[in-house]
């Protein structure tokens, strides 16, 4: 058993202390903010672990996680936050982010050495697994 996470959006800005969303190329603010009224419309459950994952008060029954981020992503806080509460709940986290990249990114697969490498970190952490 494993999670794999790709750019995750996890509910970092429902998590005290952490300043609003900034704009990245590629996805901006409003972008994320549209999706999120999409997904729950005009009643959107704050602070509900369900919704928004980083509001849970515990992720120690959770099974090893790999996580590959792009830089330049304003979902890499929640990748970051998420690595960090796991590590910090005793579970195996390994957080691989995508220097120079953005969100999206994995369509420069076979473009770009630095997507090739997060897909190798991936496929590491599949056979990792299931070894």
């Amino acid at each position: 058993q494993g999670q794999f996470l790709i750019y995750p959006g996890l509910g970092a800005s429902q998590v005290e202390g952490v300043g609003p969303v900034e704009d990245q190329p590629l996805l901006e603010a409003k972008e994320l903010a549209y999706y999120r009224d999409h997904l729950f419309g005009t009643d959107v459950p704050h602070g509900d672990p369900y919704a928004f994952p980083l509001c849970a008060d515990t992720f120690a029954s959770l099974p090893p996680t790999y996580i590959l981020a792009a830089e330049h992503d304003p979902l890499l806080i929640d990748a970051r936050l998420y690595c960090e509460r796991l590590i910090s709940d005793g579970v195996r986290c390994q957080l691989h982010v995508m220097q120079g990249t953005v969100h999206a990114c994995l369509r420069a697969r076979k473009l770009s050495p630095v997507v090739d490498e997060g897909i190798r970190f991936l496929a590491a952490a599949a056979r990792d697994l299931l070894a």
